[in-house]
């Protein structure tokens, strides 16, 4: 939010595992009532507040004169923070009201998500290069971000499931593995019985 480094990256990872520990990813599938309406309130909120930050972030943009990059930096920062959270909000919806285990929704996130790190990196280095090929894209067109978005998601989705129809793991999720546990990971899926993965534990006070 308060400018770019080669740290948002590592952080938001932290977030991320920080987030698992805390137990989030059983609240987005909790079916409970009071659940269910505080991530719908927070959808609307976060997705009322993501579309006027972006909108403002574009007119500053395409403003005659550009405003202090830090301020931009700043509204693009609190654009993309609602908007994220009215996506994972809105998809947890969508996954409760459909089920969460083997449905039309669940599926492409299921195989997106095991190979995470990898997609990650990769959907990086693709508008990298789409913006070295397009250099003025980003900048004029309101509408190349979510569609090069869904263009890319829709190929990981389908290169994902046929590689993990072969494979236990990702390739960078591979690589991870084998330096984290200082040893040679089982790759392919007729290598042998995969490691017992350990359950992460949610985190709940002592009383």
């Amino acid at each position: 939010m308060w400018g770019n480094s080669p740290l948002i990256a590592a952080t938001l990872m932290d977030a991320g595992f920080g987030a698992a520990q805390f137990g989030l990813p059983q609240w987005l599938e909790s079916t409970r009532r009071r659940d269910v309406v505080t991530a719908a309130v927070v959808f609307t909120a976060s997705a009322v507040a993501g579309v006027v930050l972006g909108i403002l972030q574009n007119s500053m943009v395409n403003a005659d004169v550009l405003p202090d990059p830090d301020v931009l930096d700043r509204v693009g920062g609190f654009a993309g923070l609602f908007t994220a959270v009215a996506v994972v909000t809105g998809l947890s919806l969508l996954w409760r009201a459909c089920g969460s285990r083997d449905t039309v929704v669940s599926t492409p996130f299921s195989v997106l998500g095991r190979t995470a790190l990898t997609n990650y990196l990769a959907a990086s280095a693709v508008v990298q290069i789409l913006l070295h090929v397009f250099p003025d894209t980003q900048l004029t067109n309101l509408w190349w971000l979510p569609v090069a978005t869904v263009g890319i998601l829709v190929v990981q989705v389908l290169a994902s499931a046929v590689w993990l129809r072969f494979f236990r793991y990702g390739p960078v999720e591979w690589v991870w593995r084998c330096a984290t546990r200082w040893e040679l990971v089982p790759a392919r899926k007729q290598d042998g019985p995969a490691r017992q993965e350990s359950p992460v534990r949610s985190f709940s006070p002592r009383a």
